[in-house]
C-alpha cells in the first residue's frame, strides 16, 4: 500500500470535505486568469477547430494524470504532502525528495506570479481610466501592490484552513458570476453600446465567418511568430491546477475518497466550461479590428515590425484585445472581479499548499537542513498543526520574486516543474501496477497502467515541445536532486516503493534464466566462484568474510553461513530446544551478520551488493554445513565453493573434533563444491585493516597471534615486489589458479606478482624429463587461462628425510609434542592420545622458495 508504513489514524480529525477541500480549489485553479485574458487570443490565433483540439488535448493529459492520481490515492491512507507524499511512497525517497523540492519551489514562486498578475490587472484599470502611477513608476506600483497583496494572503492563511476554505468559496462565487455574465452578454452585443463593442471586436453571432480556421499571426511586441505549439504552450498552464486539492491531503476528512471525487468532477466542469466559452467568445468576435488588419502581409513578422508601436497597430479583436471578455459581459466590472478572484484564489491555494509540501518533506528528513520546517521538534505538540514556519518561508520567497519582477524568465521553468510532477505521478501508477505486488489494490478501478505510461510520456513530450532548453534544465535539476538523495541515503522507513517490488520480479526472471532443463546453466567460460563462507558469528571469524570479499571481482555471490548449535541455546547434550527459541536466535544472528556485511567494515558498496547472510540450526557443525550447501541459494544463483578456516587447535583437540573437521572436507568435495581452507590469515584480513592495507606493513606492525601455527613471512627487502605463491600439486580444474588471480584483482593485492610453484625431483634424469614436461604444461595452461604468472619448480624428494632445521621450526610450534627420533621417525602417541601421528614433510628448500 502507498502508506503501509503508517496505518495509524491521525491525531485529530481534519476539517475539510471533498467539496470545500478539493472541488473548490481545483475549480479556482483551473478557472484562472488565462481563461479571461488568453482564451479569446487562443481562439483568434488557432481558430475554433484547432483551439478545441488544444483544449481537448490539454484535458486528456490532465485527465490521465488525474486517473493515475486517483489510483494512488485509493491504495491506502493518504497523509499530508500532496503530490510529494504520493510519489515518495510509490517510487521511493529519491524520486519523492526530488519532486518534493521542485514542487515546493514551483508552488512558492507561483504565488508571486499570480500576485503580479493581480497587480497588473489592477493597474490596467487605472491606466484605462487615465490615472498616473502613485510612485511615479508603474513598475514600482506593481511591486508595492504585490507586496501588500501577498501580506494580506499570508494573514488569511495564518488564520487557518477553515477561513481559507470560506474565502475560497467567496472567490468561487465571484468567478461563476463573471462566467455567467460573459455567456449571457455574448448574445446581447448592444449592451452597453453596440458601436463601442464592435470597435473592441465584439460584433455578435453570424457577422463573421465563425473563426473556425487557424490564422497564426506574429506578435507586434516581441515580433515572434506563432504556431500550434506556441499557442498550446500559452493555454496549457490553465489546466494544470488538478493537484490543488491533493496538496490539502493532510486537511481532508477522507483524502482517499475526497481527492478522486473532487478532482474528477472539477476536471469535467472546467472542461465543459472552457469548450463552451471558447466557442461562444470565438464565434461572437472578430479576430482583428483596425485598418491594418486588411493588409496583404497581415500577420507576418514584417507586418508586425511595421505596425508595432504605431497608431496603425490593431487594438481590437480576439488577438489584440486581451480583455475582450469585459465587452461581452453584461457588466464589465464583473470580468475584472473575475480576474481578481482567479489570481487571488490561485495565489492563496499555492500559498497554503506549498508549506504543507515542505512540512511533509521535512518530516521525512530527506534533507536534514529542512527539519525545522517539520515543526515536530517540540514534544507534546500535535503532529497535524499548521506549518507556520513553512508559511513564512513561502511568504519570503514570494516577496523576493515580486521584488525581482522579471518572472517571464523563470515562468517556463516553474511550469516544467509541474509537468515533471505530473509525469512522475503517471509513472508511479504504471510502475506500481507492473510490479504486480499483492499490496497494489487501488479501490479506484478506472485506470490502466499503460494509459498512465502514455500520460507520463505525453507530459515529457509536451514539456520539451514547449521549450526544450528550459525542459532540459528542469530535468537536470531533478536528476541532480535525485542523485543527491540517493548518495545521502537517508535513514527512512521502508515505504514499499514500486521499484523494490519490480526488483523482485526481475530477480526471479534472472534466476529462472540461469536454469536450463532443470540444471544450472554454467559454461566453463561463464563460471564464477560463488562462496559459502562458514563465518559463524561475525565477531569470531570475520576474517573469512573479508578474505572472500577480496575475490568479488569474479562477481559471484558470497553467502556467509552461521550454524546455531544446541549449546548456543543453552540446551544440554541430547536435549531439544524450543522451536520459538530456535527461530528467535537464528533470526537475530542472521540480522547481526547482515548488518556487518552491509557495513563499511567489509568493503565498498560494490562488494556489499554480492554478500548475503544465512543462519541455520543443526545438532552439529557437519549437519549444519550440509544444510547450508543444500539450501544455499536459489535456482541458478547458488554457491559452488566452500570457504572455512583452518583448525588452529588441531594438535590439542579430541579425535572426534578432528574427525568431524576431516569429514566436513570430504562432504564438501562429495557435493562437487570447491574447497578453500584459510589458514590463520587474519593478520591480513582481520578487524581494523582496510582493503588497501599493504601486506608487508601488516607483517611489520603485527606480532604472531597466540596459538598460531602459520609461519610469519619475512619482511620484504627494499625494492622487492610482494608475491602471491600458488602451490600447484595436482590438476584440480583451475580453481587453484583462478582464486589467486581474482585476489590479485582486488585493490589490496593489485601490486602483487603471481608465482605458481610446483615440485619435482630433477636429480634423476628420468624424473627430470617429467619435471620439464610438467613445467611446460603449466606454462602452457597459464597462457591458455590468460593469467599472467611466473612458474618455478622446487626440488622435492619424498624418500628423503626432513632437514633438522625444518623439524626444529615445526616442533617450536607444537610444544606439547614428544621428541622426534631420527632413527624411528615420530615417536607417538601424542599426549593423552588426542591426535594420531600424522605430519606432512617440511623441507627447508621449499620453505625458502615460498618465502
Amino acid at each position: 500500500d502507498v502508506c503501509s508504513s503508517d496505518l495509524a489514524p491521525p491525531p485529530s480529525s481534519p476539517k475539510l470535505g471533498w467539496r470545500e477541500g478539493v472541488l473548490v480549489p481545483v475549480l479556482l485553479n483551473i478557472w484562472g486568469v488565462i481563461m479571461f485574458l488568453r482564451l479569446g487570443w487562443v481562439a483568434g490565433q488557432a481558430g475554433l477547430g484547432l483551439a478545441t483540439l488544444i483544449v481537448v488535448a490539454s484535458n486528456v493529459v490532465t485527465t490521465i494524470t488525474a486517473l493515475s492520481l486517483c489510483a494512488i490515492c485509493t491504495n491506502g491512507i493518504v497523509r499530508g504532502g500532496g503530490a510529494y507524499y504520493l510519489i515518495s511512497r510509490a517510487l521511493g525517497p529519491a524520486f519523492g525528495g526530488a519532486i518534493g523540492v521542485l514542487f515546493y519551489v514551483a508552488q512558492a514562486v507561483a504565488v508571486s506570479m499570480y500576485v503580479v498578475g493581480f497587480a497588473e490587472s489592477l493597474l490596467d484599470i487605472f491606466k484605462q481610466g487615465g490615472g498616473d502611477p502613485f510612485t511615479g513608476d508603474w513598475a514600482w506600483d506593481q511591486r508595492i501592490i504585490g507586496l501588500i497583496t501577498t501580506t494580506v494572503l499570508l494573514g488569511v492563511a495564518l488564520i487557518g484552513v477553515g477561513w481559507y476554505a470560506k474565502f475560497q468559496v467567496v472567490l468561487l462565487v465571484i468567478l461563476i458570476a463573471a462566467i455567467v455574465s460573459v455567456i449571457i452578454g455574448a448574445f446581447v452585443p448592444s449592451i452597453p453600446d453596440a458601436i463601442e463593442n464592435a470597435a473592441a471586436g465584439f460584433v455578435g453571432y453570424g457577422v463573421n465567418d465563425g473563426n473556425v480556421g487557424a490564422q497564426f499571426v506574429a506578435d507586434t511586441t516581441t515580433l515572434s511568430s506563432h504556431g500550434f505549439f506556441t499557442v498550446f504552450a500559452v493555454f496549457f498552464p490553465a489546466v494544470t491546477g488538478i493537484m490543488a486539492g491533493a496538496n490539502m491531503s493532510g486537511d481532508l476528512q477522507d483524502a482517499s475518497s475526497a481527492i478522486p471525487k473532487g478532482t474528477l468532477i472539477g476536471i469535467v466542469i472546467t472542461f465543459v466550461s472552457y469548450v463552451a466559452l471558447l466557442w461562444i467568445v470565438g464565434s461572437a468576435c472578430d479576430r482583428c479590428v483596425g485598418a491594418s488588419c486588411s493588409d496583404a502581409d497581415y500577420g507576418t513578422v514584417e507586418w508586425a515590425t511595421r505596425v508595432g508601436g504605431t497608431d496603425a497597430e490593431p487594438t481590437g479583436g480576439l488577438v489584440y484585445n486581451t480583455l475582450i471578455m469585459q465587452n461581452l459581459s453584461l457588466w464589465a466590472p464583473l470580468v475584472y472581479a473575475g480576474v481578481f478572484a482567479a489570481t487571488l484564489s490561485s495565489a492563496l491555494a499555492s500559498l497554503v499548499g506549498a508549506p504543507r509540501i515542505l512540512q511533509a518533506l521535512a518530516r521525512d528528513n530527506l534533507f536534514p537542513a529542512l527539519f525545522r520546517f517539520s515543526q515536530d521538534d517540540k514534544p507534546g505538540e500535535p503532529l497535524d498543526r499548521e506549518p507556520i514556519r513553512g508559511y513564512f518561508l513561502t511568504y519570503l520567497v514570494a516577496q523576493a520574486c515580486v521584488l525581482i519582477g522579471e518572472l517571464n524568465l523563470i515562468a517556463p521553468l516553474i511550469s516544467n516543474f509541474f509537468m515533471i510532477a505530473y509525469a512522475l505521478t503517471n509513472y508511479a501508477t504504471f510502475a506500481s501496477s507492473v510490479a504486480e505486488a499483492p499490496g497494489w489494490r487501488p479501490s479506484f478501478p478506472y485506470y490502466h497502467p499503460y494509459l498512465s505510461a502514455v500520460g507520463s510520456l505525453l507530459c515529457v513530450l509536451i514539456m520539451f515541445a514547449f521549450d526544450w532548453l528550459a525542459s532540459l534544465l528542469s530535468v537536470l535539476i531533478c536528476v541532480g536532486l535525485f542523485q543527491y538523495v540517493t548518495w545521502v541515503a537517508p535513514d527512512v522507513p521502508d515505504w514499499g516503493p514500486a521499484g523494490n517490488a519490480r526488483k523482485y520480479i526481475t530477480a526471479v526472471k534472472a534466476m529462472s534464466a540461469l536454469i536450463k532443463d532443470g540444471e544450472q546453466n554454467t559454461h566453463t567460460k561463464t563460471f564464477r566462484p560463488a562462496f559459502l563462507v562458514l563465518t559463524g558469528e561475525m565477531n569470531h571469524r570475520s576474517h573469512l568474510a573479508r578474505f572472500a570479499s577480496r575475490l568479488y571481482k569474479g562477481r559471484g555471490i558470497m553467502v556467509c553461513g552461521d550454524i546455531v548449535l544446541p549449546h548456543d541455546l543453552g540446551v544440554e547434550a541430547g536435549g531439544e530446544p524450543e522451536v520459538h527459541d530456535i527461530f528467535k536466535v537464528v533470526q537475530s544472528r542472521r540480522k547481526a551478520g547482515l548488518a556487518f556485511l552491509r557495513s563499511e567494515k567489509l568493503g565498498s558498496e560494490s562488494v556489499q551488493r554480492h554478500c548475503f547472510m544465512e543462519a541455520v540450526y543443526a545438532r552439529n557443525i557437519r549437519v549444519g554445513l550440509i544444510n547450508l550447501m543444500t539450501i544455499g541459494g536459489m535456482g541458478g544463483l547458488r554457491t559452488n565453493t566452500v570457504v572455512l578456516g583452518f583448525k588452529q587447535d588441531w594438535y590439542k583437540s579430541d579425535k572426534s573434533d578432528i574427525a568431524q573437521f576431516e569429514v566436513m572436507l570430504t562432504d564438501v568435495l562429495f557435493y562437487n563444491y570447491g574447497l578453500v581452507v584459510l589458514r590463520d590469515d587474519d593478520r591480513v584480513f582481520g578487524e581494523g585493516f582496510e582493503a588497501t592495507t599493504p601486506f608487508e606493513s601488516v607483517i611489520e606492525n603485527n606480532e604472531r597471534r597466540p596459538g598460531s601455527t602459520a609461519p610469519v613471512p619475512r619482511p620484504l627487502a627494499p625494492g622487492e615486489k610482494p608475491v602471491i605463491d600458488v602451490w600447484w600439486l595436482t590438476d584440480d580444474g583451475g580453481l587453484t589458479i583462478l582464486l589467486p588471480h581474482l585476489l590479485k584483482l582486488s585493490s589490496q593485492f593489485k601490486n602483487y606478482d603471481l608465482r605458481v610453484v610446483t615440485t619435482g625431483d630433477w636429480s634423476d634424469p628420468t624424473m627430470s624429463r617429467i619435471v620439464t614436461k610438467r613445467e611446460s604444461t603449466l606454462i602452457h595452461a597459464l597462457t591458455m587461462f590468460r593469467i599472467k604468472a611466473t612458474v618455478e619448480v622446487v626440488q622435492s624428494n619424498p624418500t628423503q628425510a626432513p632437514q633438522q632445521d625444518s623439524i626444529d621450526a615445526f616442533m617450536a610450534l607444537l610444544p606439547d609434542c614428544e621428541a622426534f627420533s631420527e632413527s624411528t621417525g615420530w615417536r607417538g602417541p601424542y599426549p593423552s592420545e588426542k591426535v594420531p601421528v600424522a605430519m606432512a614433510e617440511v623441507h627447508a628448500d621449499a620453505s625458502a622458495a615460498a618465502a
